[in-house]
């Protein structure tokens, strides 16, 4: 098995451990869930510092007691060998827009939750007046008008 398979396979098997999904630990790593399964199906090269992440937030699941995040930091780069990405020179770039991602997704869900807030109060506007137009008109057939 080739390095990059076996480090996809590695990751995949400690992922379930902890009882994450994709989605949810690219979340917290700061990638997308298309780049979470690239590196579990082996496909994709990654980062020693993509790979600290990763152990930092798998080793925090309270459920799954996975060890140190440094020690399986150490394990995970082993297991990637010479197929390791070198270290970007423009790190603080990439995290810089790794959390500009991260508050933009943040603020969709914000914007997502006023916006159904405002939909809500909307319709229950709406039915507060279709009912009080009804008592006006069953007022007005009651007093005769």
């Amino acid at each position: 098995m080739a390095y990059l398979q076996r480090l996809g396979f590695f990751l995949a098997r400690l992922r379930g451990a902890a009882g994450l999904t994709q989605y949810e630990l690219g979340r917290g790593t700061h990638i997308s869930r298309q780049q979470v399964a690239r590196i579990e199906a082996g496909t994709r090269r990654t980062r020693a510092s993509t790979l600290r992440a990763m152990a930092e937030v798998l080793a925090a699941t309270p459920w799954a007691d996975l060890g140190d995040p440094e020690e399986l930091t150490e394990q995970l780069v082993d297991l990637a060998g010479p197929a390791l990405a070198p270290e970007s020179d423009y790190a603080e770039k990439i995290a810089a827009g790794r959390l500009r991602r991260v508050a933009r997704w943040d603020l969709q869900k914000r914007l997502q939750a006023l916006v159904g807030e405002f939909d809500a109060q909307q319709r229950a506007s709406r039915r507060e007046l279709r009912d009080g137009e009804r008592q006006d008109r069953w007022i007005n057939n009651l007093l005769g008008g």
